[in-house]
């Protein structure tokens, strides 16, 4: 085991182009991002760039042994380290860093879920009537983008969250580094990729109207 264990927590080069993983496969495997770019695409829809060193890809496949629920791709040089998923229960024994950071992520997405599904039949019972809302203002210049509002609008982040990812996103554009508020709220796990997918298709259906509507 000892030969194992070096493996697993070798950091490794992953060449820009790599996919580290397709959505609806059976891998396991989890990753630690160290430096460089990912990007997680679900439809082949962009969800989220995570740049953050230290954090974690992939994990829920391998937690919940569930096919994953997005791709991951490698957008430039990176170095990750690859937690083999079929020695994930040894190597979260082995190494306690390693599973109280899982656990943490755990019981965010736990605390997450429990705040979201308060609100969700209302709502899922308002929503018809946000987006005609939203369908009558134009979209906001100087404040959010329309991704943003409507995470706001439908429950799924509080001003606070939004005014903290707004700071990150000022600390990353004097670091030269560009990155979108929605995106910012993934790597922070103040949403899911599911959120933030089910908002896309809200922004979608409400941007489609708009072009079709009567100038």
């Amino acid at each position: 085991m000892a030969e194992t264990q070096k493996l697993i927590i070798r950091p490794k080069h992953y060449a820009s182009g790599s996919v580290l993983f397709r959505q609806g496969d059976n891998s396991r495997d989890v990753y630690i991002l160290h430096s460089g770019k990912i990007g997680v695409y679900v439809d082949e829809i962009e969800v989220a760039i995570l740049t953050e060193s230290g954090i974690f890809i992939g994990e829920s496949a391998a937690l919940l042994e569930e096919p994953r629920n997005a791709t991951g791709v490698v957008l430039m040089d990176s170095t990750l380290t690859e937690l083999p998923g079929k020695f994930l229960d040894k190597i979260i024994q082995q190494h306690a860093g390693i599973g109280f950071r899982l656990l943490q992520i755990l019981a965010k997405r736990l605390q997450l879920t429990t705040k979201n599904f308060t609100g969700m039949q209302k709502n899922v019972i308002h929503l018809k009537k946000e987006i005609n809302k939203l369908r009558r203002i134009p979209e906001k210049v100087g404040a959010y983008d329309m991704l943003t509002e409507l995470l706001l609008e439908m429950g799924y982040v509080t001003e606070a969250e939004i005014s903290k990812a707004k700071r990150r996103q000022e600390e990353l554009l004097l670091m030269g580094v560009e990155k979108n508020i929605s995106n910012i709220l993934v790597e922070m796990n103040v949403i899911t990729m599911y959120q933030m997918i089910e908002v896309m298709k809200v922004q979608r259906e409400i941007s489609g109207t708009r072009s079709d509507s009567p100038r």
